[in-house]
């Protein structure tokens, strides 16, 4: 026991060299005892020499020990100040020792801002934060209160207290600091823990009863904690009540995530049997970096308890996209229907933006008739695009913002036509192209008469197209595919909603989609650009 504690005494005090001697002599003199915590020691002695491979090597052997004496305390110890209150629900409800163990792998995975990478970021982040909390905010354990060094320095203000944590199933932890923990972290310990290091720390003390204080800034939420007269830590400072401190509430990863100019959509298509295949559409500009070489871009697919079940890397192509020169790139992924994740990756080194989002997936019906998701782009000769499901010559805008005056290129699939009694599928197409605009829920009843509401009205009519064919498919052609040029030159800027509408002329069966794109004025494209 006393060698246990030693080693991690003189780890959290930055004596890496006796720590490794006290664990090495456990393990040699003792080496059944508490043998999970004593791998988890190691691994994070490891860490703290920046070796975050075998960190988490050593974490998921840890996890492995564990579940064989079903003790999981030292590692639960650990997430226990970041856990949300589902979570921790959860965990008191599983009995077996396998289910505790998937809960653990599932909660990290979940946290990961990066799931294509084979390294954990937000597992190692976490450990960094919590040697550097225990270094620095845990008392009585490891030492007297001490104040804070100024960690944000020249930081830019990234950390926004009011953003949730992205596609996270579950509720954020209690703004509660009194958890319970081996550690005794103070209020700043665990904000630190689950904020990581302040833009910028704010020291002084009071003039009438003599107790240092310090605010943490972190863009614009801020933490205020005092340390009392003949105290040996520091507590919080009440600043109202949880609803107007939302940063507390949370949790905040520094490492990369999706980059404010990263571009994406993506389409499902029928494939063979039950699968669905997508396409995404992902793009960055040109001139916001300079990449070595050719960005790769990455698409994987994920269960819901984040185990990979497909994945898809493509090299970007440099393609003048409008009036910006864009990295844009296909990727195609198929899948049975049901609930997934998903993350998209542009490989920029030594940047790589990330997006990752949850996804369902939808059955294209058997036996009647279906549409396709709807390919945005531009026309574009076909030996100079990008594969993708078009045959067609043209080029995919991720973004789906288009310059007023281009030409908007459309495609999209119809399956499960029926033939008539020559062979001959035939069916109705409606195209109808319309400026969406906002307006009261009162105005939506009726036009009463109104002249403002029959002038909006002949507005909305002025920016609308509307296209009806009635058309024949081929007598062995199962899969229609449809393309067609829409001309914006005479459409204003604005954003604006496409509806398909396909009936089958064989058995009255509809089936319509809607997408959106926007047209935006040539001087605000021009604009944007130069701040790339």
């Amino acid at each position: 026991m006393e060698l246990l504690s030693g080693a991690r005494y003189s780890l959290v005090n930055g004596n890496r060299p006796g720590a490794r001697l006290a664990l090495e002599q456990l393990s040699t003199r003792f080496p059944g005892f508490r043998h999970s915590e004593r791998v988890l020691l190691t691994a994070r002695w490891q860490l703290a020499g920046n070796d975050s491979s075998s960190f988490e090597q050593g974490y998921f052997e840890a996890l492995e020990i564990s579940t064989r004496n079903d003790n999981f305390a030292a590692l639960f110890d650990d997430l226990r100040p970041i856990i949300a209150p589902r979570e921790a629900q959860q965990w008191e409800e599983l009995e077996s020792p396998a289910a505790k163990a998937s809960f653990i792998i599932i909660f990290w995975r979940s946290r990961d801002p990066d799931p294509i990478s084979p390294e954990n970021s937000r597992l190692v982040t976490h450990y960094n934060r919590l040697l550097e909390a225990q270094s620095n905010y845990s008392s009585p354990v490891y030492g007297q209160a001490r104040l804070s060094r100024n960690h944000g320095a020249g930081q830019s203000p990234r950390f926004d207290p009011t953003a949730p944590l992205a596609d996270f199933p579950f509720a954020q932890p209690k703004p509660e600091f009194k958890r319970p923990s081996s550690y005794q972290l103070d209020p700043r310990g665990l904000v630190f823990l689950r904020h990581g290091p302040p833009v910028r720390v704010v020291q002084g003390s009071s003039s009438t009863t003599g107790k240092e204080d310090e605010t943490w800034l972190y863009g614009n939420s801020s933490f205020t904690f005092e340390n009392p007269q003949g105290s040996d830590t520091f507590v919080t400072v009440p600043a109202g009540s949880a609803e107007d401190r939302p940063g507390i509430n949370g949790e905040t990863d520094s490492t990369e995530s999706g980059d404010k100019y990263q571009r994406y959509y993506a389409a499902e298509f029928k494939a063979t049997g039950d699968s669905v295949e997508l396409e995404f559409y992902q793009s960055f500009p040109v001139h916001s970096l300079n990449p070595v070489a050719a960005p790769g871009a990455v698409v994987a697919l994920f269960d819901t308890s984040w185990n990979q079940v497909a994945i898809s890397r493509v090299p970007a192509r440099r393609m003048v996209v409008g009036p910006d020169t864009l990295w844009v790139a296909v990727n195609s992924l198929k899948a049975l229907p049901g609930a997934y994740y998903y993350a998209l990756r542009m490989d920029l080194a030594p940047h790589h933006p990330v997006i990752r989002k949850s996804l369902g997936i939808a059955q294209f019906a058997a036996d009647s008739i279906n549409l396709s998701g709807i390919i945005f782009g531009h026309p574009l000769d076909r030996d100079n695009t990008i594969s993708n499901r078009s045959s067609e010559g043209m080029l995919p805008r991720p973004s789906l913002i288009f310059n007023n005056g281009e030409v908007v290129s459309v495609y999209f699939e119809i399956y499960g036509l029926k033939p008539n009694r020559d062979g001959e599928r035939k069916y109705h197409e409606i195209i109808i192209i319309s400026k969406v605009t906002s307006q009261d829920p009162e105005e939506e009843k009726s036009f009463s008469g109104d002249a403002k509401l029959l002038k909006r009205w002949a507005e909305n009519r002025s920016n609308s197209r509307i296209f009806s064919f009635d058309r024949q498919a081929g007598n062995k052609q199962k899969i229609i595919s449809e393309y067609f040029n829409v001309d914006t030159s005479d459409l204003e800027p604005g954003s604006y909603s496409l509806l398909l509408e396909v009936e089958d002329q064989v058995t009255g069966e509809l089936r319509d989609v809607t997408w959106f794109f926007d047209l935006i004025e040539p001087a605000k494209v021009q604009s944007l650009k130069s701040r790339f």
